[in-house]
C-alpha cells in the first residue's frame, strides 16, 4: 500500500475482520508453540496498524492520531469511530 492508494470505510471493514478471522483462527493451532503464536499476533497487529494508517489518510487525518488508543477507553472509542464509521471528506475523489 502506498501513499496514494485510497481505503474506504467497506475496504477497512472487510480487511479488517479478514485479519482478525485469520488471527483467530490459527490462533489454537498456535497454542503449543507460544514463540510462533506471539510472532503471529505481531504480524496481525503490524497489519492492522497499517490498514489504520492507511484509513485515517483517506479520511484527511495525521497517522499520529493513532497514539489516541494511549488514553484507555476514550481514545479507542473516537479511533473506531473516525475509522469504522465515518465517510472520507472527500468520497468518490481520487487522489492525483
Amino acid at each position: 500500500m502506498n501513499a496514494e492508494s485510497r481505503l474506504g470505510r467497506q475496504g477497512f471493514w472487510i480487511t479488517s475482520v479478514l485479519v482478525w478471522a485469520a488471527f483467530f483462527g490459527l490462533q489454537p493451532l498456535l497454542a503449543g508453540w507460544p514463540t510462533l503464536g506471539l510472532a503471529w499476533a505481531a504480524a496481525a497487529l503490524l497489519v492492522l496498524v497499517v490498514l489504520m494508517r492507511a484509513r485515517l489518510l483517506d479520511r484527511g487525518l495525521s497517522p499520529w492520531w493513532l497514539l489516541a488508543l494511549a488514553v484507555p477507553v476514550l481514545g479507542a472509542l473516537w479511533l473506531f469511530w473516525e475509522l469504522a464509521c465515518r465517510q472520507a471528506h472527500d468520497a468518490g475523489v481520487p487522489r492525483r
